[in-house]
């Protein structure tokens, strides 16, 4: 019966959400993801739509298949004046990308204790150890996500994925287990380069007894599929592209690293010319094959900081952020005078 079980979670899950990921490798795509950095203070409508302009462009570009996109808030050691806490900033990013089934918020660099670097992050999205567990609600038939969205399993197990379905790769891989305090059937499912049990269990409590893990197959399997590993590129607007100019502020072995190992999309917007700043700098013109720029013909120039000045005085933001961060900002008294003047010291908060 237990396996039963198993099977028709496992294909329930299969069918939902992993079907289409597999889908892709047929199309002869590069599965992408789309990583934003910033401050996000709070998040916009504006925000969003970079992303939906950008995959719209990488689409038409008959190469690539955007598969998700990540939200990344700056940590509280940014220093920027009237920066509200990071917490507040990522509950703000998951409300607001409640109505997108592709863009998730990700709280790992506002949880660091010191301000990283943009390459950092970049690094750590697309490197750093994690687990995906994904709940399944049989009654609501919904999913819930425990630590990363659906959008993490296509990002991180996309190999796997086509291992399974090509190769009809063995079930050891997939552990059916029960968390505590969770009424839900979960499915785990290890990185595609091979997470240790000893990690897994270490991080989650989650212990298989009927199978253990066989690491040798993990290494051994994924070496067949680093073909497919999907792409991560830089979400950007033009003027953090006119950031690279500025003497100083970028490390440009840095700049070389983001643009060469990762690549940027430059969403532009009035009368911005992204191709003038490519073209004054070396390093931008070197890898200006990995730069995608994309033009925003609907004048809409929503700004944090206009918005953070209307609600301060008492002003309407309604379409101009979604419903639920201005319930939330309303909730917990944001942006008024007195949180402006609490923030307006980045070494007092």
């Amino acid at each position: 019966l237990c396996f039963l079980v198993f099977c028709f979670d496992y294909f329930r899950l299969w069918s939902e959400h992993l079907r289409p990921c597999v889908k892709m490798a047929y199309r002869g795509r590069v599965p992408l993801v789309l990583l934003a950095c910033g401050s996000f203070n709070p998040i916009t409508n504006q925000h969003m739509r970079l992303f939906e302009l950008a995959r719209d462009h990488m689409h038409q570009t008959g190469h690539y298949e955007v598969i998700g996109g990540i939200v990344s808030p700056v940590s509280d050691k940014y220093g920027k004046k009237g920066l509200a806490s990071a917490t507040h900033r990522v509950a703000m990013a998951h409300l607001a990308l409640r109505t997108s089934d592709w863009i998730r918020a990700d709280s790992w660099e506002s949880e660091q204790p010191q301000w990283i670097t943009t390459v950092t992050t970049l690094r750590g999205v697309f490197t750093r150890p994690r687990i995906s567990i994904l709940s399944v609600d049989k009654k609501k038939k919904q999913t819930a996500s425990k630590s990363w969205s659906v959008i993490d399993l296509q990002v991180q197990h996309y190999n796997r994925l086509l291992n399974w379905h090509q190769s009809k790769v063995s079930l050891n891989d997939v552990s059916k287990v029960k968390k505590h305090n969770n009424k839900f059937p979960t499915v785990v499912l290890l990185q595609h380069n091979s997470i240790p049990c000893s990690y897994l269990k270490q991080e989650t409590g989650l212990k298989n007894k009927k199978r253990k893990c066989d690491e040798s197959k993990l290494h051994s399997h994924s070496k067949k599929s680093q073909v497919d590993t999907p792409e991560l590129k830089l979400l950007c607007g033009a003027d953090f592209l006119e950031t690279f100019k500025i003497p100083h502020l970028w490390r440009e072995d840095h700049l070389e690293e983001i643009v060469s190992k990762f690549g940027l999309v430059c969403v532009s917007r009035g009368e911005r010319d992204s191709g003038r700043f490519i073209h004054e700098s070396d390093t931008l013109t070197r890898y200006k094959n990995n730069i995608f720029l994309v033009r925003e013909w609907i004048q809409n120039e929503i700004s944090s900081t206009e918005i953070r000045r209307a609600i301060r005085r008492g002003q309407s933001v309604k379409y101009l952020l979604p419903d639920s961060v201005i319930e939330y900002i309303k909730e917990h008294n944001l942006y008024t005078l007195e949180n402006e003047q609490k923030y307006a010291d980045p070494a007092a908060s």
